[in-house]
């Protein structure tokens, strides 16, 4: 079973992982129903209820942005108004984010990234606040849903673009991904920028560390490259080639920011670290940085454009509370 768990083969790790999701659906549905609305959820099913020109004018002087109202608009089209059906939408969007964090534990578990997975999904499912905010019809859920789930797509975005070119297919998907999901969580709560600010903050630390020549986590500066033609001998650390003069700054620790679990036939993944550490002492960032720019200025824009429709509903006349929800 350990050894299930170790490389992800076998039956182990989907059993457990399917388990936790299970455990958590049921955790999130069990006695959705006992209470009654409360008031700001009475003002949830009040909203929804409207037309989607009414519920975007009713939001102009709400403080929450319309997303989630419009979406649970078409949900009760679906499954109706009752008060297990309107919770529902946010019991399934709570229960969503543990697969989703299980993914991110894949993608950022290091060399151990099943067990990894399969604990932060087991620590989401059984999560008191996920699962009370997740039995409310309120965008909590949604907000928590959005903002592991555009994490997930920069890291993606960011391994492929390192790994192969962010040119590429695969990197242009993720990249338009993340800003999809970002728009989405900026139209859903005022505190999604704070997420935001958070994964750009992480990508610039990582940069101002090794500008500083600093040491990455557990005090490793060149990461090693995986042997994938002989997984069963240990990996063994090697300098980047773009790092300069990196001999003394190497460790017998494997440490990759995104690592990937090795296989057999799949190419070394080029670690992050030393791209960041080359273009940092360059004093450029190249074709990523146009990219990273790029994509940044995609999610601005739509943030922006979230406050400027609704100004315009303002503006027209139709609710006096336009300015309100653009701050």
């Amino acid at each position: 079973m350990i050894e299930g768990l170790e490389t992800g083969s076998g039956r182990w790790w989907r059993v457990l992982a399917a388990a936790a999701l299970l455990m958590g659906f049921g955790l999130r549905f069990h006695l959705l129903d006992a209470q009654s609305f409360w008031n700001d959820e009475g003002n949830s099913a009040r909203l929804s209820e409207r037309s989607l020109e009414l519920i975007i004018e009713g939001t102009a002087s709400d403080i929450h942005p319309p997303l989630y109202y419009l979406l649970l608009h078409g949900w009760r089209a679906v499954a109706g108004d009752s008060e297990f059906a309107l919770r529902a939408f946010s019991a399934f969007a709570g229960a969503l984010i543990i697969p989703v964090v299980m993914a991110l534990g894949l993608l950022l578990g290091g060399e151990r990234p099943y067990p990894a997975a399969l604990i932060a999904g087991l620590v989401t499912a059984v999560s008191p606040p996920l699962i009370y905010y997740s039995q409310e019809t309120r965008m909590y859920a949604l907000l928590g849903l959005l903002a592991v789930l555009s994490t997930l797509f920069l890291a993606k975005f960011l391994v492929v673009s390192f790994q192969f070119s962010v040119f590429s297919g695969q990197a242009v998907g993720w990249g338009v991904a993340y800003v999809l999901c970002a728009a989405a969580g900026l139209y859903t709560h005022y505190f999604f920028p704070a997420i935001l600010l958070a994964q750009n903050l992480v990508f610039l630390g990582v940069l101002l560390r090794f500008r500083m020549g600093g040491e990455m986590a557990r005090g490793n500066v060149v990461a090693p490259v995986y042997n994938h033609t002989a997984p069963s001998r240990p990996c063994t650390p090697v300098p980047h080639p773009l790092t300069p003069s990196p001999c003394h700054l190497v460790t017998p620790s494997p440490c990759h920011i995104f690592p990937r679990p090795p296989t057999r036939h799949s190419p070394p993944l080029p670690p992050l670290a030393a791209h960041l550490s080359a273009a940092v002492r360059r004093g450029r960032f190249g074709r990523a940085g146009a990219v990273a720019a790029f994509f940044a200025g995609c999610v601005l824009v739509a943030g922006l454009w979230a406050n400027i429709a609704i100004c315009l509903v303002g503006i027209n006349g139709r609710s006096p509370g336009g300015a309100v929800w653009s701050g």
